[in-house]
């Protein structure tokens, strides 16, 4: 904050976390947003995705008009252990609650659900893809939801399979 209060060009605000579960947490991101942040995220704390916590954080970025993006984490891993936004497959239940929250959904168990066999085995599964996972149902099913391509999760899941990813590009393109 004082990086971006001296230097704003060289340091802009764009989006802004704090621990959801904390009693300030409202306030603070509301200040960031007002302060200039573009949006929430990424959110990654021990929570269900569609727990207390995050509906009020989801309720907040709809009045705030900034989009949110969730880290979907379901298997521990060695640089992230335990579960963080845990429920991916119980999601649309949120999208539908919260039609004009723009959601940005990313890591792991986002990515591994766009195989409809997955079953939480593994936090970057590998082999072809089976048509119809739950990731790419909703990108299909809500205008609400896109996809952050920028961590390993996504080039695991976009690698595995050239002509599930060239549909999966083409149906999803401008998400």
């Amino acid at each position: 904050a004082a990086l971006h209060t001296a230097q704003p060009a060289t340091f802009p605000t764009w989006f802004v976390s704090t621990d959801i579960t904390k009693p300030d947490a409202a306030q603070l991101l509301t200040q960031a947003v007002k302060s200039g942040a573009k949006g929430f995220g990424e959110l990654k704390y021990p929570v269900a995705a569609d727990g207390a916590e995050m509906r009020r954080v989801y309720a907040m970025a709809a009045d705030l008009n900034v989009p949110v993006m969730i880290h979907f984490q379901e298997i521990g891993q060695p640089a992230a252990p335990g579960g963080y936004n845990t429920g991916i497959k119980r999601f649309a239940t949120m999208l539908k609650a919260y039609p004009k929250t723009k959601f940005i959904a990313h890591a792991d168990a986002f990515w591994a659900n766009v195989s409809a066999d997955y079953h939480e085995q593994e936090a970057y599964p590998t082999g072809p893809i089976v048509p119809g996972g739950v990731s790419d149902k909703l990108l299909a099913d809500y205008p609400n939801l896109f996809a952050d391509m920028s961590a390993n999760s996504a080039n695991n899941a976009l690698s595995r399979d050239a002509d599930f990813t060239k549909g999966f590009l083409a149906r999803h393109q401008d998400k």
